[in-house]
């Protein structure tokens, strides 16, 4: 049993708030790539382009509600994919990028079983990775296929505390990953309960 006391009510109700909030600040993040090279980006620049990745989306015809996967690596593309489909009022749904290349047989099954488990309407990924998505995305067939991220105008759609806000697989050792449901109050009593 735990006794640590009360729960630490979360800051925000949504992480559109928190992500806005954080827009104010001068804080921000630091990618590193393979070649060890630094990209900053600041939140209020990841905020913007999300906003433009959230219209992109609209235009590509992702809706409020619908599934999206993100098949791509940690970096700001990933950050635009992932906020900018939580912005457009979809559910991002992010996926592992394929590992090594030695079982590609293994990761087409898992990967298209997710897909299709989630209900994902569009994966997204970037021209590397949807090379070796093929097979995955053909046997899924999600409805609008396989994609590349467009940004257009800002678009910013409203939610609430008890909205959707991610699909999260759990990690699959002896079975296949199982999809896991997270609302904003979710997530966000979680960033609470880490500070």
């Amino acid at each position: 049993m735990l006794t640590g006391g009360p729960a630490v009510a979360p800051r925000h109700q949504t992480l559109h708030a928190a992500l806005e909030h954080a827009a104010r600040s001068r804080w921000g993040l630091t990618f590193l790539d393979a070649q060890e090279r630094e990209t900053p980006l600041s939140f209020a620049e990841l905020y913007e382009r999300a906003q433009r990745a959230a219209g992109g989306l609209r235009e590509q015809g992702i809706a409020p509600g619908d599934r999206v996967a993100i098949v791509l690596p940690t970096g700001p593309d990933f950050m635009d994919a992932f906020f900018g489909t939580v912005l457009a009022g979809a559910i991002p749904v992010p996926l592992y990028p394929p590992l090594r290349l030695g079982r590609m047989d293994e990761f087409h099954r898992r990967t298209a079983r997710m897909i299709r488990a989630c209900g994902a309407r569009l994966v997204l990924s970037d021209a590397r990775i949807s090379r070796l998505l093929g097979v995955a995305v053909a046997e899924a067939r999600p409805p609008l296929g396989l994609r590349r991220l467009q940004h257009a105008r800002p678009l910013v759609s409203p939610a609430a505390p008890d909205d959707l806000l991610l699909i999260q697989f759990s990690s699959g050792t002896m079975v296949d990953p199982k999809p896991v449901a997270l609302t904003h109050a979710n997530v966000l009593a979680n960033v609470a309960a880490i500070e």
